[in-house]
């Protein structure tokens, strides 16, 4: 039962997962998705064994399980939907998008488990089309794609784009990650790491504690002597260009 994946999308700002608990204390590992978004794209790319769809909003969770039924990578996975809404119409509506069963909040954790059980049972023979390493992916804080990485934020996890990655700046042992729209997260994950796996075309240096998206580059402005500042796209604070990096920064950007 421990090599069972659940991911869990709930609505944004829930903070009460009572299934989240009663299945882990089954033996089953959960991934709490940070939200809606990050949830529909990590089933996509890591393609867990179940997913859990929690929400008291209908449009919402109507959406969700839509999407997972129509994409290709998703539409064999089997999806629960938990909700407080007992309405038969958003019952049978929910059956029709394409989510395999519909449970009622509150409910008893041991019907809850068989439910869940019967439900592996009767998907057992999709799992062959299983990612080959997902024990590896899922089960890591962190996680390593082409494109994108996955960190943990608290007890759940965030699927990050390199391209929506604005600069990541060096914090000790972790990094402050802030985004295009200057929304930031704090990884543990040093500078050197980061150099690693993002991609060079578009990621500069420009300190020892400072990686830049050349995408969102506004502009650099010398202030006095030989020191410059680095202004991007949405972020008002500048970001010093230490010395040792100017000559690289003027042969990318040559006057």
């Amino acid at each position: 039962m421990s090599s069972k994946r659940i991911l869990i999308i709930e609505e944004a700002g829930s903070n009460e997962n009572p299934y989240d608990s009663i299945l882990t204390d089954a033996g089953y590992n959960t991934y709490l998705a940070a939200g809606e978004e990050d949830g529909l794209e990590i089933a996509v790319h890591y393609q867990p064994d179940m997913i859990i769809c929690s929400t008291n909003c209908f449009d919402e969770g109507s959406c969700i399980v839509s999407t997972l039924s129509k994409r290709k990578e998703t539409l064999s996975i089997p999806i629960v939907y938990i909700s407080r809404l007992t309405d038969a119409s958003h019952l049978n509506k929910m059956l029709a998008l394409g989510a395999d069963n519909y449970i009622v909040a509150p409910f008893d954790a041991d019907d809850f488990l068989e439910i869940i059980r019967r439900k592996f049972e009767k998907y057992s023979h999709f799992k062959e089309n299983i990612i080959e390493n997902l024990n590896n992916t899922m089960s890591e804080t962190e996680n390593k794609q082409d494109d994108h990485i996955l960190v943990k934020i608290g007890n759940k996890i965030k699927l990050v784009k390199f391209s929506n990655i604005s600069c990541v700046i060096a914090q000790k042992e972790y990094s402050k990650v802030i985004t295009n729209e200057n929304y930031s997260l704090i990884v543990r994950k040093s500078l050197r790491n980061w150099l690693e796996i993002l991609p060079g075309q578009n990621f500069l240096r420009i300190h020892r504690g400072t990686i830049i998206n050349t995408e969102y580059l506004d502009r650099i402005e010398k202030t006095n002597g030989r020191t410059y500042e680095v202004y991007m796209k949405n972020k008002k604070e500048p970001l010093l260009l230490s010395q040792r990096y100017s000559n690289i920064m003027r042969r990318t950007f040559p006057s």
